[in-house]
């Protein structure tokens, strides 16, 4: 895509492949940071709202840190990953100090306790709040708030790369910021900001066209969370996009190195975790799929938590799929079509496989916001195109 001049024109054609544009001012990029860690520290290191308890509806487990702070209404992965941060720091049976309420305990066989699967796979960013001096909650927020700031940074570089104008990186900033799940999940102790920033940390590096420092990164991040291996089909789509053939020697030797190095990872991180008490699986279970149908509150939350960033990313593909078909659309922007089709694939599969949850839509965020960016600088073409077609009457 060709530069923006003071009309707002684009001089050539728009997509996701093009050459980079100026990027958005340091003042305003500070802005959003600040904005960022406003909203994303609301809840920080608790699960309530501010002090009110309008989130806090989960009567599961209790936790009390090593710093004696006692906290309430926890899951079983929230109390996973305070455990692993305080068992990285050598507490001892951190992941028994997880007291279940009273109802919840009466459930029996039910009531997992103990180092719990998958949580226990994804030690990367507990390890990293043990490095903190400060409580093991406070801790794991600010890594967690950290890593979003981090992402956002390397959002607003990709699409300055892919030639957005600034103020398409700064609509695309304050999408990323301005987001029930920032609000809601970014700094509450669970893992899923961290996840979300550092799957954007990776397309950032797709974007870059940094391979093999994604072919470093992708394996990694299994430690982070195992959902991070669906950012690999929309970097195959990439790395074709580039004008690099999938017969190139780097490609049919990396492919498979980087997906080797995956299951090497996973398999290293599984025999470093400590051994689990209890194990959920993914597999399809009739039960979920009729919970989740029936849970309207849920199914709301989730609609109108992904809203902000599925409706414009969608508006754009039809627009470009009605212009140009399904072929051309994915010319000029392959890589967030196949981004955004793969995550929805994933939270289809969460239906019939766990808890519809507004933190597995997340992962959308990277690929819609770019998407959502290019539909704004295709209205803003119109405009400057209507604009310059229109006459000039004389004063």
């Amino acid at each position: 895509m060709g530069d923006m001049g003071d009309t707002g024109v684009v001089t050539a054609e728009l997509g996701t492949n093009g050459p980079p544009a100026r990027r958005l001012g340091i003042g305003v990029l500070v802005l959003l940071t600040l904005l960022a860690i406003l909203l994303g520290g609301l809840r920080f290191a608790r699960i309530d709202l501010a002090g009110t308890s309008f989130f806090a509806t989960d009567e599961y487990y209790t936790y009390e840190t090593e710093g004696g702070r006692h906290i309430e209404h926890l899951n079983i992965d929230i109390v996973s990953y305070l455990a692993m941060v305080e068992d990285a720091r050598g507490v001892e049976g951190a992941f028994y100090k997880m007291e279940p309420y009273p109802e919840f305990a009466a459930a029996g066989d039910d009531v997992p306790m103990g180092p719990v699967a998958p949580f226990i796979h994804r030690p990367v960013l507990p390890y990293l709040a043990s490095l903190l001096p400060m409580d093991a909650s406070f801790a794991f927020a600010a890594v967690n708030l950290g890593v979003i700031v981090l992402g956002l940074w390397a959002l607003v570089d990709a699409l300055a790369r892919q030639g957005r104008s600034t103020t398409a990186q700064l609509v695309g900033g304050l999408l990323y910021v301005v987001a029930l799940p920032i609000i809601v999940f970014a700094s509450a102790l669970y893992i899923d900001g961290g996840a979300m920033a550092m799957l954007t940390i990776g397309y950032w590096l797709v974007v870059r066209r940094w391979w093999w420092a994604f072919a470093v990164f992708l394996p990694l991040s299994y430690g982070v969370k195992e959902s991070m291996i669906f950012l690999a089909p929309a970097a195959v789509v990439a790395w074709r996009a580039s004008g690099r053939s999938w017969r190139d020697r780097a490609f049919v030797i990396g492919a498979p190195a980087v997906l080797v190095g995956f299951v090497a990872v996973a398999a290293l991180v599984r025999v470093l975790a400590p051994t689990p008490e209890y194990a959920y699986n993914i597999w399809p279970k009739l039960s979920y799929f009729g919970g989740n149908l029936g849970n309207i509150t849920s199914t709301a939350f989730f609609v109108v938590g992904s809203a902000s960033v599925a409706l414009p990313a969608l508006v754009c593909i039809v627009l470009l799929v009605r212009e140009r078909g399904f072929g051309g659309a994915f010319e000029l922007a392959g890589t967030e079509i196949t981004g955004v089709v793969t995550m929805v694939g994933v939270n289809l599969y969460s239906m019939v496989s766990t808890d519809l949850t507004l933190r597995t839509g997340w992962l959308v965020w990277p690929f819609a916001i770019s998407l959502s960016a290019l539909l704004v600088d295709r209205v803003l073409s119109e405009r400057g195109e209507r604009s310059s077609a229109s006459p000039v009457t004389a004063g």
